[in-house]
């Protein structure tokens, strides 16, 4: 195997940051790292795009010009995760560059959301958030692993505590999107989450990229709950633009 070149452990810290959220952008990484300098950042991010651990992605036009540029995993990166992970867990990183604006927009608006609830954990409500590159390691790991939710949320206030799976959409096929829907349904149903975990089903928080989506999804759903024996199955809706405004404890969801 070709040795690869050095990095600091901070950059190991990037690198790791970026395989479990598959695209992060300076400000999000420095938030991560609780840095004060981001000439530092940028001097690590720099670095690591030379040595082939990370690509880069800014656009020239505008308004993109004015976004900060988006890392995802390159070739060295990808050898680095492979001596922590197995093969299979980071094939997927090799084609990283054809991820559509819409699949990278989701993993971004993710991060933002981990980070926002990491800072409104510091007050009475804590808050838990599990994302798909940890659910192997997760105490519910095989539920999540074949649920897949883009995350699963813990809130713990006044000794009580409530669960969330959330679910990101993309601008995705119809049949997608529905399928998506399908496998909450049908996961609802089989009772396999009361069964293991003795608690109730988790909420289900479902972020749609724009509100033409929102509509079709809120339809389906309304269509598919009336179908079920006990349709208590609490789902909430909101869109990607209302999620930037307020974060997800806002005043923003709906319900089907």
């Amino acid at each position: 195997m070709t040795k690869l070149p050095k990095i600091t452990n901070k950059q190991r810290e990037i690198i790791n940051l970026i395989f479990r959220f598959r695209f992060l952008n300076r400000i999000q990484i420095q938030k991560f790292l609780n840095h004060k300098d981001h000439k530092t950042i940028n001097n690590w991010l720099k670095d690591l795009k030379e040595k082939e651990y990370l690509e880069r992605t800014f656009k020239t036009t505008f308004p993109e010009n004015t976004k900060p540029a988006v890392y995802h995993l390159a070739r060295k990166g990808i050898c680095f995760l492979k001596e922590q992970h197995n093969t299979k867990t980071v094939l997927k990183f090799y084609r990283e560059n054809e991820r559509s604006t819409s699949f990278v927009g989701s993993c971004l608006l993710l991060a933002n959301i981990y980070l926002d609830l990491e800072e409104r954990s510091k007050g009475e409500i804590d808050f838990t958030m599990a994302v798909k590159s940890g659910y192997s390691t997760h105490l519910l790991a095989d539920l999540l692993s074949d649920l897949k939710p883009s995350a699963h949320i813990e809130q713990l206030a006044a000794g009580k505590t409530k669960q969330y799976f959330l679910e990101i959409l993309y601008n995705s096929p119809p049949e997608r999107l529905r399928q998506r829907i399908k496998k909450y349904l049908s996961f609802y149903e089989s009772s396999e989450w009361e069964a293991e975990t003795g608690g109730s089903f988790p909420t289900v928080l479902i972020i749609c990229p724009d509100n033409n989506i929102l509509r079709y999804i809120k339809k389906y759903i309304q269509s598919k709950l009336k179908l079920l024996d006990e349709p208590d199955l609490a789902i909430h809706l909101t869109t990607e633009g209302q999620v930037k405004e307020a974060g997800i404890t806002g005043d923003i969801w709906q319900l089907p």
